[in-house]
C-alpha cells in the first residue's frame, strides 16, 4: 500500500500502526517458516530505522490493548500520547 493510504490493521492503533502480515494458518506454521520469520525480522528492523520506532513500541496484536498509544476514538485526538510522549497536532 502507498504510505498515503491508511488501512485498518488493529483497532485503536490504526492512526499510528504499521502492520506486517505473515502467511500461515497457525502460529506454529508462521514461526516454523524460517525464511518468512527472517524476512519479518529484517522488515521490522528496517521500519524501526526508517521511522525511528523505539523497540518498546514494536508490539504484536495481543499487546495492542495495553499500548499507551491505543485509543477508542476513530479520529485522532489532540490529547493522545505518541510513543515519544509528544502530542500530535
Amino acid at each position: 500500500m502507498p504510505l498515503s493510504i491508511r488501512c485498518r490493521h488493529t483497532t485503536g492503533l490504526n492512526w499510528t500502526a504499521i502492520g506486517i502480515e505473515n502467511v500461515g494458518f497457525s502460529d506454529q506454521a508462521i514461526l516454523g517458516d524460517r525464511r518468512q520469520l527472517h524476512a519479518s525480522l529484517l522488515l521490522t528492523r528496517w521500519l524501526q530505522c526508517r521511522y525511528r520506532i523505539a523497540q518498546r513500541n514494536v508490539i504484536g496484536h495481543n499487546e495492542s490493548l495495553s499500548s499507551p498509544t491505543t485509543t477508542t476514538s476513530s479520529r485522532r485526538s489532540s490529547t493522545r500520547r505518541t510513543p515519544t510522549g509528544t502530542t500530535p497536532t
